[in-house]
């Protein structure tokens, strides 16, 4: 093979073209770049399925119309995943290799309810991290692509079971959590597979060669950045309403608007659980019902109190394992550098990486994001102060 296809996502590109052919030996180069291949197209056929449409249906619409219409494209899904994993296995063989049997034909007639459905959620994240990070030795790269392809075996055999429940497809918005999952977990195992490839095998930057790579505490924190940085946005408009006179208050109503369609557009919303979603474009919608703001004023007020309270409870992210990790190790880093004297403005990024985990120490980021750059013995007390906040955990 002399060449890596390009992928629709940016998953292969020449840097990844470039890195794997100056693999030495030709034999191993070929086997790896069919891996990354192969990667590429379960990926390709993964990011091909669109839920955000059926999140945004009418209240009104059948459930299992849902299902009726995502069944195809959650088989090929399934298909192309299984396929990956087992040639992904015969290329980079190893003992304990496992493969799961799964039935990929969905029938509606065959919906078989299973009893209660546990949580999918696991604690995998952290497992496939320390995989890319790592990095192996040539003759551990299989053991670690085993590993992985295992895991998307589980995958796709877990939620084919799933996914053959009434529970699961009569519910629109347990199916599209469901699916949310099942694609988050295979895309990261697919991406996480080519990353240990590149680890192992090259000196490339993974930023660089692969950048719509990233860990699982790299997402996270995207995405309680985006919404503390919303919530604070609502909060501030909620704050404005009570004094608000018309105008006012139909200026309110369209930058809520906006600041939640902005929301909607960010790279990390698809991130956000389906029954999150939900609340969110609830309140989009009737946003957009309102028909005298004048004469709605009172409902409009609550609405965005209610709001405002949801997303303050959406902060719970910050209970993830990787986040609280990260913000352990991130937070000694800043009290160092801030004991010795280095200026704020050079731990910038440190700061915004823990973004959100404490509400006076958010306000310091806001600042240096405005370039207004306080003392670092101003800032201390308070990184101090979010450090003893995690004792505990």
């Amino acid at each position: 093979m002399s060449a890596i296809r390009p992928a629709t996502k940016d998953l292969v590109v020449d840097g990844i073209s470039s890195a794997l052919h100056a693999i030495e030996d030709p034999t191993t180069r070929e086997r790896v770049v069919r891996a990354v291949t192969l990667c590429d197209e379960a990926l390709e056929t993964i990011d091909a399925l669109e839920l955000g449409p059926y999140e945004l249906l009418d209240a009104g619409t059948p459930d299992l119309s849902v299902w009726e219409a995502l069944a195809p494209d959650v088989r090929n899904i399934l298909i192309a995943v299984r396929n990956a994993s087992l040639q992904l296995a015969e290329l980079f063989p190893s003992a304990g290799t496992r493969t799961e049997s799964v039935d990929l034909e969905f029938d509606l007639d065959d919906l078989v309810d299973t009893g209660e459905l546990p949580p999918i959620r696991d604690k995998r994240e952290k497992e496939l991290d320390d995989l890319v990070e790592k990095g192996s030795a040539d003759e551990e790269v299989g053991e670690t692509i085993a590993v992985l392809a295992a895991m998307l075996q589980s995958d796709i055999a877990q939620f084919g079971v799933r996914l053959r429940n009434p529970r699961v497809t009569a519910d629109r918005w347990f199916l599209l959590g469901e699916l949310q999952e099942m694609r988050s977990k295979c895309t990261q195992c697919l991406e996480a597979i080519v990353a240990s490839m590149i680890s192992s095998y090259t000196d490339e930057d993974l930023k660089t060669v692969l950048p719509r790579y990233a860990t699982s505490t790299r997402r996270a924190i995207r995405l309680r950045t985006l919404v503390v940085d919303l919530s604070f946005d609502i909060s501030r408009l909620n704050a404005a309403l009570p004094g608000a006179n018309v105008a006012q208050a139909g200026a309110i109503r369209t930058a809520l608007a906006d600041r939640l369609a902005a929301f909607a557009d960010s790279s990390s919303y698809p991130d956000i659980r389906p029954q999150d979603k939900r609340t969110l474009i609830d309140f989009r919608q009737r946003l957009t019902a309102y028909t005298d703001v004048g004469a709605q004023m009172r409902q409009l007020a609550q609405d965005v109190e209610g709001l405002s309270k949801f997303l303050e409870v959406m902060r719970a992210i910050n209970q993830r394992e990787v986040l609280l990790s990260n913000d352990h190790d991130r937070l000694q880093t800043i009290r160092m550098l801030l004991e010795s004297e280095v200026d704020v403005e050079d731990i910038e990024a440190h700061l915004e990486d823990v973004y959100g985990r404490w509400p006076p120490l958010d306000d310091f980021v806001r600042l240096v994001r405005q370039q207004r750059y306080p003392e670092p013995e101003d800032v201390l007390p308070t990184v101090v102060e979010a450090q003893e906040s995690l004792r505990g955990f």
